[in-house]
């Protein structure tokens, strides 16, 4: 006879603690695997409910402000992307929903204009909405009390192309109102519960007609968020959100995220900025490299309201102001001052100068007169900063007059400033409807004569990096961007600029960055914490209570069977060939 059959027939000879043991080993195994089993458990049901809440969805761009609609026809028509990816655009906000009548409302509701093409982008069999109606889902439904038939209001935070913060921008056109009837109550299965944001509780949200949205918004063919699926057999889901980022960018036009290139053939020079009126530093790049390209000169310029200009006890009220490089309004009459460029950039200013003490300044004949002063005599810009609790602070800063220039040639420029409705498109300054409080008693008529007759060319010009730290912001320190491309073969030289400038316009500049929404969700629903380690943790005291009880049971057999074990030593059976008898017998138990 074997020790292997010894093992097992021994162990069946005492099956009593044999089988109390094995009980309390299965507790343990039960314990451990019940625990792993409920973590897979949780998991999944967080990566079903991701699924179910993204539909398709692979990718997500989007735009900082609003894009052309055209966009995503051009992107959807790009070989490399249609092999692989389908492209959906939508309109995503969030917004407040009441219901007419009742005293519910939700602040925080998701809300969703999309088209048909949504519901067949994401497979799901749901009818079309009409211009007025809107589908909410169930939570929203039940919050609100609505039903179909009943009529809500959402009210939208409006995005204005002029940032509130910016001097010119709209603070008192905040939001818009979009009377809905709802057409009916999404369920989960019909997407409902569609979100762009990782969460595990119900979603609140509302899907209405994308161009009632964008009528709503005066956002006409234009969307902020394109939804992208990679198609299955294509594997591109792995592909990344770099390569559809980088796809966008080859889509997109400059047009479509409004960046403006402004032809100026009279006087040979190309206009680069944005519809908001503000350049960021992106752009200013890009438009400074497409012209070295091409070895053209560039002029940045940053324009600006001064309050008042004053000298002594004589002052003009409302007049731009026009911070570029002095050399092209006053040429060789203002040295560059220490501390800049020859172009008028910001250097490393010595240590016992201060850029913003007393630099030079130039005005137009018309302002010299008015203010009467000659060279030498000190300047006093007075300009409107917000605060960002909402209120207007007015600052000041001086300078000393350096050079009085005729009203022509670039000082006679109106398009220095951009354009900003409510001002530079009125006929006098007493007629300006701004976005800040202005005392029209202040207004001469001079004022008004001189805007009828120049508009908004600039009464005063100061060197570019002064401007830049007065009136930058965090989207950015320039107005604009003016490149010098001459009066000869304008039309030539402006078209391969425009051509230099697309190619220098990546994902960063153009705002339109991807984000692999699948993957990212997936992988938060998953969290750093592995849910079947944490259910085991839980479960460590019944994992040690059945463990103490096999031992327990085990060690109480061998006790029980001194004898039978003395026998065996007897019989000529060492202590280690004893013990590993008894490890066979445990490991039939396990």
């Amino acid at each position: 006879m074997n020790a292997s059959r010894v093992a097992r027939r021994s162990f069946l000879h005492n099956w009593r603690a044999s089988v109390a043991a094995a009980l309390g080993v299965a507790v343990a195994v039960s314990a451990v695997g019940g625990a792993l089993l409920m973590g897979h458990a949780v998991s999944a049901s967080l990566a079903d409910l991701v699924r179910a809440r993204i539909g398709r969805t692979s990718f997500v761009v989007r735009a900082p402000a609003f894009v052309q609609q055209a966009f995503v026809d051009r992107l959807s028509r790009l070989p490399a992307f249609a092999a692989a990816y389908e492209a959906c655009p939508i309109i995503a906000l969030t917004g407040a929903v009441s219901p007419e009548g009742n005293a519910a409302r939700h602040d925080a509701a998701e809300v969703y204009g999309v088209g048909d093409g949504f519901w067949a982008f994401n497979r799901r069999d749901v009818a079309r909405l009409e211009l007025s109606e809107a589908y909410l889902s169930e939570a929203l439904a039940r919050d609100l009390g609505a039903r179909p038939g009943d009529a809500i209001v959402v009210r939208l935070e409006h995005r204005a192309v002029v940032p509130a913060e910016s001097l010119f921008g709209r603070k008192d056109d905040v939001d818009r109102a979009v009377r809905l009837t709802v057409k009916g109550v999404l369920g989960a299965a019909d997407l409902g519960e569609f979100s762009l944001r990782p969460r595990q509780g119900a979603v609140r949200a509302v899907f209405t007609s994308l161009t009632r949205l964008q009528r709503a918004l005066d956002r006409q063919r234009q969307v902020n968020t394109v939804l992208v699926a990679a198609n299955a057999a294509s594997g591109a889901a792995a592909a990344g959100a770099t390569t559809v980022s980088e796809l966008a960018a080859r889509a997109a036009t400059a047009d479509d995220v409004g960046i403006t290139v402004t032809r100026q053939p009279d006087s040979g020079t190309i206009v680069v900025g944005r519809a908001s009126g503000i350049v960021d530093d992106g752009l200013a790049r890009a438009a400074e490299q497409a012209a070295a390209d091409l070895h053209l000169p560039v002029r940045p310029v940053d324009a600006y309201l001064a309050s008042a200009i004053r000298a002594g006890d004589r002052e003009i009220p409302y007049s731009m102001v026009a911070a570029v490089d002095l050399d092209a309004v006053a040429p060789g009459r203002v040295a560059p001052r220490r501390g800049t460029t020859a172009s008028g950039a910001a250097g490393p200013a010595p240590a016992d100068q201060s850029p913003l003490d007393d630099p030079p300044i130039v005005l137009n004949d018309w302002a010299a007169r008015d203010l009467d002063v000659g060279l030498g005599d000190m300047i006093w810009l007075s300009y409107y900063v917000w605060e960002p609790e909402g209120s207007l602070r007015t600052e000041m800063a001086r300078f000393r007059l350096a050079a009085v220039v005729p009203i022509r040639g670039a000082a006679a420029d109106p398009r220095f400033v951009p354009y900003h409705s409510g001002i530079t498109n009125t006929d006098r300054l007493s007629d300006w409807d701004p976005p800040f409080p202005i005392d029209r008693a202040e207004v001469r008529l001079e004022d008004d004569t001189y805007w009828m007759r120049y508009g908004p060319t600039p009464k005063a010009f100061i060197p570019l990096d002064v401007g830049r730290r007065l009136w930058g912001s965090r989207h950015g320190s320039l107005t604009s961007v003016r490149v010098l491309a001459g009066t000869r073969d304008f039309a030539q030289v402006a078209a391969r600029y425009r051509e230099k400038l697309q190619a220098h316009l990546g994902p960063q500049v153009l705002g339109l960055a991807a984000r692999a929404t699948r993957a990212d969700d997936l992988e938060a629903a998953r969290g750093v914490t592995d849910f079947g380690l944490l259910f085991v943790l839980w479960g460590l005291p019944i994992v040690a209570a059945g463990l103490l009880v096999a031992v327990a049971a085990f060690r109480a057999g061998v006790d029980a069977r001194a004898r039978e074990l003395g026998a065996l030593a007897a019989a000529g059976l060492s202590a280690p060939e004893a013990g590993a008898l008894l490890w066979r017998e445990a490991l039939h138990i396990v």
